[in-house]
């Protein structure tokens, strides 16, 4: 037999199997046939291609070297075919040394306070902890740090952790400004007490009854967040109006507030429900500074200087109104490009910015419908799901993308209130708090 026929022969084989590899690639991509049909055919063209180089070589040991070789970069190519060249992964913690997000975990400077610990922000690391059981923080500031347990109330000293004061009662904060914070103090299962704090001393400086909240809806409502900023907060007296107090001294600013409706307190004005019409009021006084009818008047997010609602959908679109909260002047908007899919998550927007789940043609974006910021998300072929921190306005948002192959992936990734997208991570289910996304099996510092 000639020498020439076996050589023509694994000539043969080798081009045989790398075109059916060739194939199957370029039918696993034309079909979304997925990642094993793709990652068949890799291993066919690295194999093929090996019989061919092995082939065309003289010397064995060079057969070997060589086919290795050439199936080794075929089948790497695949890869970073499939995968890209870097892995684009987040910094993360340790994730033994942390709980996990809550809506009570707040930033201060490099610091994240969670439960009765304070944590490096960009490393994990442990700064300071109060073992004092279950105890989370109710004020999160520069200058103080206010936690609760479930018998007392200390502050300390946002960077050391050493106590400042401390107060024998349990409570939740509700709203802060200067130097008090109106807590909600549970004085039976059912009964509840307005009490302001000095912050300098712990002392209780006034104490009304009802149950402080900075909005109502069918009822008094809690936000599970350390308390933000506020000149007055609404107590509710359970079965009769509630009122407006002034943070700073307790005192009944607005007498005659209806908590069985929609009830929030956004900057200077109290916001109210009236049928279909939306209504602002000073909490200083309950004077109506203006009324505004719109669709969804119970459907209100924001805290800034202008609120949004939806408006009726029209088609496959919707719309969002605009409401100026100093006039009550009502607006239309809608993003530059693709269609809203919903306004709010499970969790409300009170913070300035709000952003908005926007379905691209061959995406999704985050569109912010008071400054008109557009944020494209690479990749992503639609977001699934997104969670929202309240107060703070960080949102994480879960997704998926799709490669070439058709195969599907779950990511995750956060956006900060002034349109800085994190990500991606690897998800399913993630969840965000001011500064920090608890993502799979991992937590994240967007620093």
């Amino acid at each position: 037999m000639s020498p020439q026929r076996p050589r023509r022969r694994g000539y043969a084989l080798g081009v045989v199997i790398a075109l059916l590899g060739a194939l199957l690639i370029a039918a696993t991509i034309i079909w979304q046939w997925r990642h094993i049909p793709y990652g068949l055919g890799i291993a066919a063209l690295a194999i093929g291609c090996a019989i061919l180089i092995a082939v065309a070589m003289r010397r064995v040991v060079w057969k070997v070297i060589a086919g290795v070789a050439v199936g080794a970069l075929v089948v790497a190519g695949g890869v970073v075919a499939l995968t890209g060249i870097s892995s684009n992964t987040l910094p993360h913690w340790d994730r033994r040394v942390f709980e996990g997000v809550s809506g009570f975990s707040a930033r201060s400077g490099d610091l994240l306070i969670s439960g009765g610990t304070a944590y490096d922000a960009a490393s994990g690391d442990i700064v300071w902890s109060i073992d004092r059981g279950i105890i989370d923080p109710m004020l999160v500031r520069s200058d103080i740090v206010v936690l609760t347990t479930s018998d007392e109330t200390i502050a300390v000293e946002p960077s050391t952790g050493d106590e400042l004061w401390r107060s024998p009662l349990s409570a939740r904060g509700i709203a802060a400004s200067g130097d008090i914070l109106v807590v909600s103090h549970a004085v039976s299962d059912t009964e509840f007490e307005a009490l302001g704090l000095d912050l300098t001393t712990g002392e209780t400086v006034w104490q009304r009854p009802g149950r402080p909240v900075m909005e109502c809806d069918l009822g008094p409502i809690d936000r599970y967040s350390v308390a933000p900023e506020g000149s007055h907060v609404i107590v509710d007296h359970e079965g009769g109006p509630a009122e407006v107090l002034s943070v700073a001294d307790g005192s009944t600013t607005v007498a005659n507030v209806d908590c069985s409706g929609s009830s929030r307190l956004v900057g200077d004005v109290l916001l109210q429900t009236d049928g279909d019409t939306l209504l602002g009021r000073s909490p200083s006084d309950g004077t109506q500074l203006w009324s505004t009818p719109v669709d969804e008047p119970w459907m209100v997010e924001g805290d800034g200087p202008e609120i949004f609602t939806t408006s009726e959908a029209l088609g496959d679109s919707i719309e969002l109104t605009a409401i100026d909260v100093a006039s009550g002047r009502a607006h239309t908007v809608e993003p530059p490009a693709g269609k809203i899919r919903s306004l709010s998550s499970t969790e409300r927007y009170r913070s300035a910015d709000v952003w908005v789940v926007v379905d691209l043609d061959t995406g999704a974006a985050m569109w912010n419908p008071g400054t008109d910021a557009f944020v494209t998300i690479p990749d992503a072929e639609s977001i699934d799901d997104y969670n929202i921190d309240a107060y703070s306005g960080w949102i994480a948002l879960s997704g998926r993308t799709r490669d070439f192959t058709g195969d599907v992936t779950r990511l995750c990734w956060a956006l900060s209130p002034d349109g800085e997208l994190f990500g991606p991570a690897p998800g399913p289910g993630c969840y965000v708090d001011e500064g920090i996304m608890d993502a799979g099996h991992a937590v994240y510092p967007l620093t």
